[in-house]
């Protein structure tokens, strides 16, 4: 199994919290256990069982722990496919008397992002609305989706905490499932961009079969995703029967979008998912929560706080109905409001390092960036961050692909939102912790950050809200990341080349010579001697920009 990393990734996104149950039934010692990362869990024993060349094993034990779904994705898994590791085939539907109570319980607190709630049919059935105003259904949806040939690209927008990922789910599955039987596969969006030759290979095979392919795409934040749909789009929409399908809020799509050239194209549709609840569905749900809570949740705390009942629960949503989806459902299970219950669990963190780490999360996740582990790696000793993660930050914090999530997007925000009140004192904070990288006492022996140096640069200088930043701020900011490149000479370089070239078309000539001779000075390179002499041959000095052009 060590070379099937595909499958060990699809294992362990649907295992979730049952693997202490593996752990137990394995009997694997606690001193073999507290090896294990947090959110490697899985990964763990799945190593523990080839050591021991058990892996033979696997199958009788997920029977006892009634994981039916995972003896299915073995039976049929192929590692030898090149989409494997790029897609996510939706699993098939489980009784709900399979599923994980704890998975259930985060699901309508809105902190689960497994396929728990899909798999059982117990998540919430929701509309979406058409430019024209037509309300469609889930079912309805894919009829349509099924029978129209003209939409190629398909763009379903929502708020944060509208459910979107949940309805990624319900749509991937509700298709997949179809008499019509078309070919289902949901971007993992942890790896890199997706061999496109094979796509259009897969895609003209369905097509000559008469079958169609979906590709679904669930919050494509970064640059070189967007570049990918677009690129699908563009190529596949020669081909029949195939649509790319993407769920995204609309703000953060458009700002990506236009960033990379989109044009509107023939065979388009936009759909906008529902936020609130009407009459109905609210009681469809309150039925729902009945049901689970006297079955399934019987023995355990249950989705609603304590003394909370379900007339509560009902009148809550009621009154809420102008709110978005994740924060109605947290206030209506617990009858806190969501920003005290989020400052209370911050202030309860007992340790200053990982109150820190979890609020720069925050902060990055609120302009659409993501936290690297890398960066974390810099800022703390392994030791003191696995017992951030183990500890302190157990169930706040995921890690997953080589990056760190808060729960859920609109928690984040609204953390860092109520512990940054006004634009003056966001800035503050933001700027101090991205200063503090240079002082962090972890490694940064293999640590890449290149990429992420450059998105930070690239949010100070475009974002409107942080137009205010000053240039000797902004000055310092590029050192400290300089920091986390300085093995990266490359990313290094690049970084100062990118801060020389901003304060050249702000007319801070100064402060330009200043970046491309720390850029020399770190990471020469020929075209920081050409920018650099290009900006003294403006202001006079030839001797020295020919001296450069030797030297470079």
């Amino acid at each position: 199994m060590s070379e099937t990393g595909p499958f060990k990734y699809k294992f362990c996104q649907r295992l979730g919290t049952n693997h202490l149950d593996l752990a137990d039934y394995f009997d694997i010692q606690q001193s073999d256990r507290d090896r294990w990362e947090t959110g490697r869990e899985c990964w763990g024993i799945l190593q523990w069982l080839e050591q021991r060349d058990q892996v033979d094993r696997l199958q009788e034990a997920l029977e006892v722990i009634q994981r039916d779904d995972l003896i299915h994705l073995i039976q049929n898994f192929s590692s030898s496919h090149p989409l494997d590791q790029f897609f996510e085939v939706p699993p098939p539907p489980t009784a709900i008397q399979n599923s994980d109570p704890d998975e259930i319980i985060d699901f309508f607190r809105g902190y689960s992002e497994s396929w728990t709630a899909v798999q059982s049919n117990i998540a919430l059935p929701r509309r979406v609305k058409e430019q024209n105003g037509a309300y469609f259904g889930l079912t309805q949806l894919v009829e349509k989706l099924l029978a129209d040939s003209t939409v190629k690209f398909l763009k379903v927008f929502g708020a944060g905490g509208s459910g979107k990922t949940t309805f990624a789910r319900m749509l991937a599955l509700a298709l997949a499932n179809h008499v019509a039987s078309p070919t289902v596969l949901l971007r993992n969006l942890e790896q890199e961009q997706t061999p496109k030759n094979e796509l259009k290979n897969l895609a003209r095979k369905l097509s000559q079969e008469n079958k169609k392919l979906f590709l679904l795409y669930d919050n494509p934040i970064r640059s070189t995703q967007v570049r990918e749909i677009l690129t699908l789009v563009r190529e596949l929409g020669k081909i029949n029967n195939t649509m790319v399908i993407v769920l995204e809020r609309e703000d953060e799509w458009l700002a990506a979008y236009q960033q990379e050239g989109g044009r509107s194209q023939r065979g388009e549709k936009n759909y906008v998912l529902e936020e609130q609840l009407n009459n109905q569905e609210i009681e469809q749900l309150c039925h729902t929560v009945t049901r689970l809570q006297s079955t399934v949740l019987a023995n355990s705390k249950g989705i609603l706080g304590e003394d909370r009942h379900i007339d509560d629960f009902r009148q809550s949503l009621i009154v809420s109905k102008k709110d978005v989806l994740l924060v109605a459902m947290y206030e209506a299970t617990t009858g806190e409001k969501i920003e005290e219950t989020i400052l209370n669990e911050f202030e309860g963190i007992p340790h200053a390092d990982a109150q820190e780490l979890y609020e720069f999360i925050c902060g990055l996740t609120s302009y659409s960036l993501r936290f690297p582990y890398d960066l974390a790696r810099v800022l703390y000793k392994q030791s003191l961050l696995k017992e951030i993660q183990t500890k302190y930050l157990a169930g706040i914090v995921r890690h997953r692909g080589g990056l760190l999530f808060p729960r859920h997007n609109t928690i984040a925000e609204i953390l860092w939102r109520e512990r940054n009140s006004d634009e003056e004192t966001e800035i503050h904070t933001l700027l101090a912790y991205l200063i503090s990288i240079q002082h962090g006492h972890g490694n940064r022996i293999g640590i890449e950050l290149g990429e992420f140096s450059q998105q930070i640069f690239q949010l100070l200088t475009t974002n409107s809200k942080l137009q205010s930043i000053s240039f000797s701020s902004l000055s310092q900011i590029v050192d400290a990341l300089a920091t986390v490149t300085e093995y990266d000479s490359t990313a290094t370089a690049l970084l100062y080349a990118q801060a020389g070239q901003y304060f050249q078309q702000q007319g801070e000539r100064k402060e330009a010579i200043s970046q491309y001779e720390k850029g020399i000075q770190k990471a020469p390179s020929p075209s920081l001697y050409t920018m650099l002499s290009g900006v003294l041959l403006q202001q006079g000095d030839v001797p020295q920009a020919i001296e450069l052009l030797r030297e470079g």
